[in-house]
């Protein structure tokens, strides 16, 4: 199937428009970020970027995303309440009584402990 360049346009706006009403009711899947992404570099690609602002979503756009701590619980294996016990390892931000965090800097804390180990609980995860 090809698409051109106003069916990705349509394409991307309702990915968009998903995007947007799911941040509302809780996390995005990472399927409609990656689709939002392709459809950016596609765009990028068929209108041949001369305008020289380019379309393509920045990677620190991509990876910004706010998510809670039971999404966080889930990446990194653990109870919710160790996720409130390690938030400020996590950069987590109290909003009212919910803790925030931003799916990147969580992503790379997992990504950085060695065998379900945090640096400061020298311990397996409860």
């Amino acid at each position: 199937m090809f698409l051109d360049i106003d069916d990705a346009r349509m394409l991307r706006y309702v990915v968009s428009e998903m995007i947007r009403h799911r941040q509302h009711y809780g996390p995005v899947p990472d399927v409609l970020r990656r689709m939002d992404a392709r459809l950016a570099i596609e765009l990028e690609l068929l209108s041949g970027s001369d305008t020289g602002t380019p379309l393509t979503p920045s990677l620190s756009e991509l990876k910004s995303e706010s998510i809670g701590s039971a999404e966080v619980a889930r990446m990194l294996g653990c109870s919710q309440r160790r996720v409130r016990y390690i938030a400020k390892d996590l950069d987590g931000q109290l909003v009212g009584k919910a803790w925030v965090f931003d799916r990147a800097v969580v992503a790379e804390y997992a990504a950085n402990r060695k065998g379900g180990v945090d640096a400061k609980f020298k311990g397996p995860w409860p």
